[in-house]
């Protein structure tokens, strides 16, 4: 081998030194691997330096909290979109003839939170005696399966107990003069739904209202 050529060089090697510097490329590229695989890195921290708050009951409620607000779905759902991460963060959920409702969050960036809200009627109860009142579901309202219903007998016997027919036919009995209760019905349809109440002396009273499901 002729004097002063690199070690591993041959007759069709390049000019003196570019083994050495092709050594060294290998390396350049993974520390460039590195610094893309990196930024990539932040980029995605970036994107998650938010969080999302979800979900409701009833249709048509806004939700909201100081940052924006929202109207939850045909299905109740709703979702508040860069909320910032942290504790103390106060949504509210309300709808019109309904008494709002408000809880505090505690989001985590990167984490999907869940309040769930239940938003009761504005309802007076008919003092009149023998007489039912249903607050929920309000009469010719669209409703979410299973349907909430809240009712309440005035009476001036003691009330034995209330029962809900759905269409003509029984499917809940509770005891005493008060409903609040989730019934499972059939989606896509309006329904009669009654609840009936039956006291210690055997009167029957009752009120009905239509409510379509969803």
């Amino acid at each position: 081998m002729p004097r002063g050529r690199p070690v591993g060089a041959t007759d069709k090697s390049p000019r003196r030194g570019y083994v050495k510097r092709g050594v060294a490329l290998p390396q350049l590229a993974a520390w460039r691997d590195y610094r893309m695989l990196s930024q990539v890195d932040l980029a995605h921290r970036a994107d998650i330096s938010r969080a999302t708050i979800s979900r409701a009951e009833r249709q048509g409620a806004t939700v909201s909290y100081s940052g924006g607000s929202t109207t939850t779905n045909s299905s109740g759902a709703y979702t508040l979109s860069n909320v910032p991460a942290g504790a103390g963060i106060a949504v509210t959920a309300a709808e019109p003839g309904y008494a709002g409702a408000s809880q505090t969050a505690t989001t985590t960036a990167g984490a999907t939170t869940t309040l769930n809200f239940s938003l009761l009627p504005n309802c007076t109860i008919n003092t009149a005696n023998l007489t039912v009142t249903i607050c929920e579901p309000t009469a010719n309202s669209a409703v979410l399966n299973p349907v909430h219903i809240i009712g309440k007998a005035t009476d001036s016997t003691t009330v034995n107990h209330l029962e809900v027919w759905i269409d003509g036919a029984k499917k809940y009995q509770v005891s005493g003069g008060s409903i609040n209760a989730y019934v499972s019905m059939s989606t896509g349809v309006t329904h009669r739904i009654t609840v009936q109440a039956v006291d210690n002396s055997s009167h029957i009273f009752k009120q009905t209202v239509y409510a379509t499901v969803h």
